[in-house]
């Protein structure tokens, strides 16, 4: 089921006709998902020279058209333009696609602060349309600040129970905007935590091998290879944990206050890891 959504969502996307646009990429885990979950998360880049309402209205419009077209009575399709880890909530039946737009002008994508992220997607985007994010902002390699200053982003997140999103509003013809904190569910802060656990050890093992993919296998694998056997074992554990939530279920109180403990400690051993290198 999987691969022909992929496959009818890359072929609507590239049939639509957008002014101004640079660079449209489909990015993280969701281009090497082998199967649909109850909850699933399509990030989607869109560059644009400037970005005036009215464009921003119109790519929305297009991409809602878009969700309308693809919904099935099994797949409901979503849009979300926020920027930052939003999911969309378990459906009562079925399952849940969300179109994540992440929508920026030119000028806003190239003063990115967080240098994991855009490594992320300027080197890992499987299929892109106009300009490829590489030849717009080439970056080959993460440093060693880098990882610092994104691994004590994911602690404070999961020790403040925190993650603020990028709302859009308009200014004087143009789109502005501005960062908001997000309020979390127990089930959104357990994705959360999950979400720095397996980015923060990505990043380490990217930053020893650039070509490392953030998928499932390669994680897990890699830790093996690189941490102790507690922490390769959290691995898996990490591993399982998102699947349960991802199929509608949930964590009690007790067990996101260890996952939490767990997370942490985890990611003060990437630090030490990290200083032996």
């Amino acid at each position: 089921m999987v691969f022909k959504f992929k496959e009818k969502l890359i072929s609507e996307i590239n049939n639509l006709k957008m002014d101004d646009l640079i660079n449209l990429s489909l990015v993280g885990s969701f281009q090497y998902a082998n199967s649909l979950n109850v909850v699933n998360d399509v990030d989607i880049i869109i560059i644009v020279n400037q970005l005036t309402s009215e464009i921003y209205s119109k790519i929305n419009s297009k991409f809602i058209t878009l969700a309308e077209s693809l919904t099935t009575d099994e797949i409901n399709i979503i849009v979300e333009n926020r920027i930052g880890p939003l999911k969309p909530q378990i459906p009562c039946s079925g399952k849940v696609v969300q179109l994540h737009l992440l929508i920026y002008d030119l000028e806003t994508w190239k003063n990115r602060k967080r240098k994991t992220v855009s490594f992320d997607w300027v080197n890992f985007c499987k299929f892109f349309f106009g300009t490829p994010l590489k030849d717009l902002t080439p970056l080959k390699e993460l440093k060693k600040e880098d990882l610092i200053q994104d691994w004590d982003i994911n602690k404070s997140n999961i020790l403040n129970r925190s993650a603020f999103s990028r709302v859009y509003f308009e200014d004087s013809g143009m789109m502005v905007y501005k960062k908001k904190s997000l309020p979390l569910s127990k089930e959104e802060y357990a994705e959360g935590i999950i979400y720095n656990v397996l980015v923060s050890f990505l990043n380490y093992l990217r930053y020893i091998d650039p070509s490392i993919i953030k998928q499932k296998e390669v994680l897990l694998e890699n830790g093996v290879l690189h941490l102790s056997k507690k922490y390769s074992d959290f691995m898996v554990e990490i591993y399982e944990l998102k699947s349960f939530l991802r199929n509608g279920n949930d964590l009690a109180p007790k067990e996101i206050s260890l996952l939490r403990k767990s997370a942490c400690d985890f990611i003060d051993y990437l630090y030490s890891l990290l200083e032996s290198k």
